[in-house]
């Protein structure tokens, strides 16, 4: 994870219907894989950010467990799309 990695995703998150917060973690047990490919961008130059999107739903590895697509789905991908206008430049009109 990079600060400004961190920082762009910051950006992009405020103007997300519903956004509250970002809160940073320097260890959030993610998987080695997802470690493994942050480490090896950051040293080619690239910034890098993991995020978690909040839901109310059971936890994964449950046979109870459920996407909560109506209502979280939507903020997410918003989320996506700024990130991808952010690091291309593209300015909403």
């Amino acid at each position: 994870m990079s600060n400004s990695g961190v920082e762009l995703l910051k950006r992009a998150a405020e103007t997300v219907e519903g956004y509250k917060t970002v809160d940073i973690y320097n260890s959030i047990g993610g998987s080695e894989d997802v470690s493994l490919l942050f480490k090896r961008a950051v040293e080619h130059g690239a910034d890098g950010a993991f995020f978690m999107w909040g839901v109310n739903n059971k936890g994964h590895h449950r046979a109870d467990f459920d996407l909560q697509d109506v209502n979280t789905m939507p903020p997410a991908i918003q989320l996506c799309q700024n990130l991808v206008r952010q690091t291309n430049g593209i300015t909403n009109n």
